[in-house]
């Protein structure tokens, strides 16, 4: 899993790789299995789940979470006494949650391939 401080590669709009830091992780949740057994969401359940101290949701651990990040800037223009400026960009869905070919978050040390471009095929009279 990643958490706020974790190192990142970046996959920009463009498809540029940039190194980037985490400060936000926003992890998907599952009803409890404990409490909803069949998966199904119950609220008389739910109510005695909690009157009991029971979460009625889990951490889904098979979803890649979204993050925010920070970045440092790559226009040398953006340069302040403190050095280069910081940018940041939210709601980032990891690579293999992402069907485009950027804007997405991966592991520092991830080979996987990037997501190559593909252009979509669309109607007579559609521009692309």
């Amino acid at each position: 899993m990643v958490e706020i401080g974790d190192a990142v590669e970046f996959v920009d709009q463009r498809g540029q790789r940039r190194p980037a830091l985490v400060t936000a992780v926003w992890r998907r949740q599952k009803a409890n299995p404990e409490v909803f057994p069949d998966g199904q969401w119950d609220d008389a359940k739910a109510k005695e789940a909690e009157a009991a101290g029971k979460p009625v949701s889990v951490i889904d651990q098979s979803f890649m979470p979204g993050v925010n990040v920070v970045l440092v800037s790559q226009d040398p223009k953006k340069d302040d006494p403190y050095g280069r400026q910081i940018e940041r960009e939210t709601s980032i869905p990891h690579q293999m949650n992402q069907v485009a070919h950027g804007f997405y978050w991966r592991r520092a040390d991830d080979m996987t391939p990037l997501t190559p471009y593909q252009p979509q095929e669309v109607g007579p009279g559609v521009a692309h």
